[in-house]
């Protein structure tokens, strides 16, 4: 009885063949996955960074054409938006008609576009303005 517990204790004391091997390889497989996780995350930051940035430029593009018009609006000279600075990645397409209340409104319709690597994005602002004949009318005393 005593050779056989002797016997069993010096095979559970020794390491079996493969075994580091089977551990090495889970542990390169699992540091290759998370390594992969963190490089998709990255990638996701930097791709909304960039996105962000074409929407930030189109919406400061945007707020310019509005505080023309809203300076044109007290100002007696007529007002040109090709004064206006502009980013050259941009097309700026503004269209001004009459409001359908038929008033003194007209609508302003304002469109940003530019491109984002193969991809065309756009933003779209809409204000409601007096119309020429209604602003010359409040201006005089």
């Amino acid at each position: 009885k005593t050779d056989m517990s002797i016997l069993l204790k010096k095979n559970c004391s020794r390491p079996r063949k493969g075994s580091l091997l089977l551990e090495a390889i889970l542990s390169v497989l699992i540091m290759s996955v998370c390594l992969v996780l963190v490089i998709q995350g990255f990638m996701t930051v930097v791709r909304a960074t960039r996105e962000s940035d074409g929407y930030a430029r189109a919406v400061f593009a945007g707020e310019n054409m509005i505080f023309a018009l809203m300076q044109a609006m007290t100002a007696t000279a007529p007002w040109n938006a090709d004064e206006i600075p502009r980013d050259p990645n941009q097309t700026i397409r503004m269209t001004k008609q009459p409001h359908e209340s038929g008033g003194l409104l007209e609508e302003v319709d304002l469109e940003i576009q530019w491109r984002t690597g193969s991809k065309s994005k756009s933003l779209f602002l809409s204000t409601l303005l007096l119309d020429t004949d209604a602003r010359k009318g409040l201006q005089q005393p």
